[in-house]
């Protein structure tokens, strides 16, 4: 999706620094767990359980169709 970026939304560059090319960063799943504490993830976890649905969480977190 990167290499198309500009092709998806044009609005891309109106909102975010770099275009549409910085918002389709890498493209794989779970790399905000790298970033993220382990309270912080203890904080995602339970609003997850709270306000998700298992399918929407899976989703989420891993992709996949909608």
């Amino acid at each position: 999706m990167r290499a198309n970026a500009e092709k998806s939304d044009p609005l891309y560059d109106d909102f975010w620094e770099g275009g549409a090319k910085t918002f389709f960063n890498r493209g794989t799943n779970g790399r905000w767990r790298d970033v993220l504490s382990e309270d912080e993830l203890a904080l995602y976890d339970a609003a997850a359980k709270r306000e998700l649905t298992p399918d929407c969480r899976s989703w989420l977190e891993n992709g996949g169709p909608i």
